[in-house]
């Protein structure tokens, strides 16, 4: 369902627009009355073509009336009344030049538009505009470097609202709009853009280059296709401190990186891409901003489902445009990712959403059943800060590391930490997988994989993740493509069925998370109030199939639970800790108030934990809340026994749901209620043993009444 701006901002933003463009003193209005284009004529009738002619000379001309003031800095074209069908420019005219300010007001998108015919461009604007109820179809810029439909030259400001882009396609960038020269902002409302097509560039439907700000609200983007990045949207600005903001805005089956040979298989569509020495990325959204001065693209309330590109971000690739620092922001929020996939075997890396050099927040938002052809399943990361909160990441897979989340941070990681670190606030990770299958024949972190920077987890679940042994295709995808190769020279293997066994993985194993970090003496994990439970690595290494920390001397474990892993050759440990670098360095846990299950080989600090039992965890539900938890009742050695040393308000499902309740902590991301509301579990009896209890219950009974009589006492009534 494509979630809407509220109501009060938009009547608020639909008066600023009519503010801005309305007629005023020093603005004149002209009427077309003639769906025709050609040379333009002295007489009637009046032509789109000779309104905006006349616009541009500030004088009514070629049949056309001007009324109201005189030409100022806001003239406004309009139709007549019943002028409905549709318009198709002339290939010889060539696309309608916008030279001064004009606001072109459509009768709606729905009755009206204006066609290219497949053999031209339709408008060029070197002004202020604004554009309402049109649809602009089959533009075709042959004859421009840019913009399908609409190439946006100069000019302040462009605000189009209630319009159609269809079926338009440009040779190189912005199958629909494309920006050539940079502007102060683009403001898109209420507009679709579907089939259209960037044959040998960036921006399906938009390549917006220099837009100075960008701001696209409750519009939907459907089958637009890009030869390079951006399936649907390019964004890149070069200009530090600018903000974007998309909100209440549907991407579905947009696609980056198409009509690569040889035809394409995929895990989800059927499709899939093989060339070397092409960027090949965003499959909805490709977004490289400057980070100086706070820059920050907003995405919230939208969604973005089974968009497609081969190699980095299958619905969004973020980068900023310095990798070492001036990082740049990605702020997403109250958004859905569905099935999204970066789907080249060996190369395609996160399969929601890729971030390169930028700092990454997700809060309130869903990220379920995403594909990456090898790193990171749901999310990739490279450099930059990763905050989670409020969100589910569920169903996602990899074909190595990071069923649902990868992270190679880069060299900024060591040089400066304040760029580093990940952090998983009150969500659910859970059903992830990574399988071996990828470039590298490594299948690590069914969950999570953290490389070189810390990670913080507060009030989470990590529940059924996995990390399989091999490749296992999807049913539906009969055939694989593995490539090699760069520049314009590709090679193609064609695997019938399932590849041969890849070989063996050095690693292969932390199945909820694995956290690799070469630098010891750092502390690279710590856990807190949360519950990782029931992941398994079921690979032929020793890995185990809870948590996994790689070198690193300390890490900490404060009132969490981990239980029922199931690792690689029957290590069943729930957490394990290895060194990396030096053999002699011992990572040790400090671990306080937690109940670990199989601690495995552990050298634990600290006290009051509960080793060695289970956890007694009830299934994975909605307990409450946004994201699904692990509850427990009074019978686990969890109720009672934890604390809250960071004085959080609520446990993980949020307000409604203390973290301590009557002084009470419990181990884990689930704080078990009271009175009433408590679940008690009482043993299944068989029928063996119902009979037994009764016949037990009646003895009792009859020697209370014997000892009643010989005491002298009544009996009670019936």
């Amino acid at each position: 369902m494509l979630t809407k701006t509220p109501e009060p901002a938009r009547t608020l933003l639909a008066l600023a627009i009519a503010a801005a463009f309305a007629a005023r003193a020093g603005a004149a209005t002209i009427v077309v009355d003639a769906l025709v284009d050609g040379p333009l004529s002295p007489g009637a009738p009046c032509t789109l073509r000779e309104a905006i002619e006349s616009i541009n000379a500030a004088t009514a001309s070629f049949g056309c009336v001007a009324s109201g003031p005189p030409f100022g800095s806001d003239d406004q074209i309009s139709f007549a009344p019943g002028l409905n069908g549709t318009l198709t420019l002339s290939a010889v005219e060539g696309p309608l030049a916008v030279q001064r300010p004009v606001a072109i007001a459509g009768p709606g998108a729905a009755t009206f538009s204006i066609s290219g015919n497949g053999a031209t461009g339709l408008l060029r604007l070197a002004a202020d505009a604004r554009l309402s109820g049109l649809t602009l179809t089959r533009g075709n810029g042959a004859g421009l470097p840019e913009g399908g439909a609409l190439a946006i030259e100069g000019g302040a400001t462009v605000v189009i609202v209630d319009a159609v882009f269809s079926q338009n396609a440009s040779p190189v960038h912005g199958g629909a709009i494309a920006i050539a020269q940079p502007i102060a902002a683009l403001t898109i409302e209420r507009t679709v853009f579907r089939d259209n097509e960037a044959r040998f560039g960036d921006g399906g439907a938009i390549d917006a280059r220099g837009p100075g700000s960008l701001s696209i609200r409750d519009s939907r983007f459907e089958s637009n296709r890009s030869w390079d990045r951006g399936g649907a949207v390019h964004l890149l600005e070069s200009r530090p401190g600018r903000s974007h903001a998309i909100t209440g805005t549907r991407f579905r089956d947009n696609e980056a990186g198409f009509e690569f040979p040889p035809v394409r298989r995929s895990t989800i569509s059927g499709v899939a891409a093989v060339r070397g020495g092409f960027p090949l990325d965003g499959g909805a959204l490709d977004v490289t901003l400057e980070g100086q001065g706070g820059a920050v693209l907003t995405i919230g309330g939208s969604t973005f489902i089974t968009n497609r590109a081969p190699r980095y971000g299958g619905a969004v690739r973020f980068a900023s445009v310095s990798p070492f620092g001036d990082f740049a922001t990605l702020d997403v929020s109250d958004s859905g990712f569905e099935r999204n996939e970066a789907f080249l075997t060996g190369y395609g890396d996160g399969g929601a959403i890729y971030l390169r050099s930028g700092r990454l927040a997700i809060r309130r938002s869903t990220i379920t059943g995403n594909f990456a052809g090898d790193e990171g399943g749901a999310i990739y990361h490279r450099s930059g800060t990763m905050l989670v909160e409020d969100t589910t990441i569920a169903g996602n897979r990899s074909a190595s590391w990071g069923g649902a989340f990868a992270s190679f941070c880069g060299v900024t990681c060591v040089d400066d930490p304040r760029d580093a670190g990940v952090t998983l606030r009150r969500s659910t990770v859970s059903g992830n997988l990574a399988n071996t299958g990828g470039f590298d024949p490594v299948a690590s972190g069914g969950g999570f994989f953290v490389f070189r920077e810390p990670i913080t987890i507060e009030n989470s679940t990590f529940s059924g993740n996995r990390v399989l042994p091999t490749w296992d295709p999807p049913e539906g995808a009969p055939e694989r493509m593995a490539v090699a190769g760069n520049g314009t020279e590709s090679l193609r293997v064609t695997l019938a069925g399932a590849p041969p066994p890849p070989p063996q993985p050095p690693l292969g194993g932390g199945g909820a998370i694995l956290v690799y970090n070469v630098a010891v003496g750092e502390q690279p994990f710590r856990l807190t109030n949360s519950t990782i439970a029931d992941n398994a690595s079921l690979t032929n290494r020793p890995g185990t199939g809870g948590v996994w920390v790689i070198g690193g001397t300390v890490g900490e474990l404060t009132s969490s639970i981990l239980a029922g892993s199931r690792g690689g050759r029957g290590n069943d440990a729930d957490l394990a800790l290895s060194p990396v670098i030096d053999p002699d360095e011992s990572p040790r846990l400090l671990a306080t108030r937690s109940l670990i299950e199989v601690p495995g080989t552990l050298t634990i600090l600290c006290c009051g934990n509960v080793l060695g039992r289970a956890a007694e965890l009830l299934p994975l539900a909605m307990n409450g809340g946004a994201t699904a938890t692990h509850a427990i009742d009074v019978s686990s050695p969890a109720y009672g026994a934890g604390l809250n040393p960071f004085g959080f308000s609520t446990d993980q499902r949020g307000p409604g749901f203390p973290r301590t309740i009557d002084l009470r902590t419990d181990i884990g991301a689930y704080q078990a209620p009271t009175g009433s509301a408590l679940i008690f579990r009482v043993p299944v009896l068989d029928r063996l043993g119902l009979v037994l209890a009764g016949i037990l219950l009646g003895v009792a009974g009859l020697v209370a009444a014997a000892r009643g009589a010989a005491l002298g006492r009544p009996r009670s009534p019936g």
